[in-house]
């Protein structure tokens, strides 16, 4: 009877860790290059591998635990060390540069504050595979049961340092942006500690059954339907609304133009942008356009204005006359606060814009006639000034 419980138990703690498995197999697979930057691409996908192979780790552990393995002690250390690691060190420093990228950190940029970062990781880990000689974190007995070890407390709590600190970061962002639908991404990556916390609880009282890993799979999961939610109608590298987003509200706000109800389209760009990718980079270069972006959104919010990225680093925005009187002097405040932020965020250049307008207060007028005459006006913008020089990017 006991050796059929062992069996029941077993199956279903293996059935468990495999549909997480799948789980993250699904979501990897549609992990499509549009998800964010190219560093949030590979980070997300790293984060999914190493969670993979925990899984794997977990199920050997625990079937050397219920008696179906008969491995080496120090293979069985091995693969609970490499366990505890994942979920309790490195999965959340890959979740703290994860965050920190969609909140436009990038550790290329910022490398001092990741390395000092990465140090109690590093330590957590080299203590962990330690501890299969040492007995720092676990040991395992002759018969193959594990007991906790005397420092064990440390590697649970020091990796939470690192969730508590990204949900305080997400927090404290959301609470200064204006935007609903960054606050809603943010709070979606506040919230991600909060299953894998409870399902750390549960299994520190009970241990028949995996709770990290599933808990910690609906976070993952919970995240990308998060994004890619947000995807739909919006810019994943900038967060603001995509051209899909933008046909429709300007489809919208044409139905009802009037002579009174009037509204200008504006049709922007950053100059010089190849520039600052072939001198800087690409990560630069999606850095430029996210604070081009933020900047933007700035600049429109208080005038209740609409802003989109409309391709490449091509944005559009629509404000209605009843809140911007003088699209000119809009235009200049644009370029002001750009300028503004590149400072402030010490880029060592500086973002220019030129931007073109047409105004429409005709109810039908076709879509893409205004976008054209915007477009054309842009282009009249651009070519009334100098072409700027490299040195002119400077800061």
């Amino acid at each position: 009877m006991n050796t059929v419980l062992q069996l029941d138990y077993m199956t279903l703690y293996l059935e468990i860790l495999a549909f997480c498995f799948i789980v993250l197999a699904v979501i990897y697979f549609n992990v499509k290059r549009d998800l964010g930057t190219e560093q949030e691409v590979i980070t997300f996908k790293w984060m999914i591998w190493v969670l993979k192979v925990a899984l794997v780790a977990d199920a050997i552990t625990h079937a050397q635990y219920r008696g179906f393995l008969n491995l080496p002690l120090p293979v069985v250390g091995f693969c609970y060390a490499t366990y505890m690691f994942i979920f309790s060190g490195l999965l959340s420093f890959m979740w703290l540069v994860f965050a920190e990228l969609r909140f436009g950190h990038s550790p290329s940029q910022y490398k001092k504050p990741f390395i000092l970062a990465a140090v109690p990781i590093v330590l957590v880990g080299l203590m962990s595979y330690a501890s299969i000689f040492t007995g720092w974190f676990f040991t395992f007995d002759e018969s193959g049961v594990y007991q906790r070890g005397p420092l064990w407390i440390h590697q649970t709590f020091i990796p939470y340092i690192y969730f508590l600190f990204t949900t305080a970061h997400a927090l404290y962002i959301a609470a200064h942006t204006q935007s609903r639908i960054r606050k809603k991404a943010l709070y979606a990556i506040a919230l991600f500690v909060v299953f894998p916390s409870l399902g750390a609880l549960l299994q520190m009282f009970i241990g028949t059954h995996p709770f990290v890993a599933p808990s910690t799979v609906i976070s993952v999961f919970l995240v990308f339907l998060s994004i890619q939610s947000n995807m739909i109608n919006h810019d994943a590298l900038t967060g603001i609304a995509n051209r899909k987003s933008c046909n429709q509200y300007l489809e919208t706000m044409v139905m009802k133009a009037s002579p009174q109800n009037p509204f200008y389209v504006i049709m922007a760009d950053i100059d010089g942008f190849k520039y600052v990718n072939d001198t800087y980079g690409h990560v630069a270069g999606d850095k430029a356009l996210r604070l081009t972006a933020q900047a933007l959104r700035e600049t429109a919010d208080p005038c209740h204005g609409f802003v989109s990225r409309f391709g490449g680093d091509e944005f559009l925005l629509v404000v209605e006359k009843e809140h911007v009187n003088n699209p000119e002097v809009f235009i200049r405040n644009l370029s002001r606060n750009i300028e503004a932020t590149c400072r402030r965020e010490n880029l060592g250049y500086i973002l220019r814009i030129s931007a073109g307008y047409m105004e429409c207060s005709t109810t039908g007028a076709r879509m893409t006639d205004l976008l054209e005459e915007a477009d054309r006006c842009l282009y009249k913008a651009k070519a009334a000034k100098k072409k700027p020089r490299p040195g002119e990017f400077v800061g």
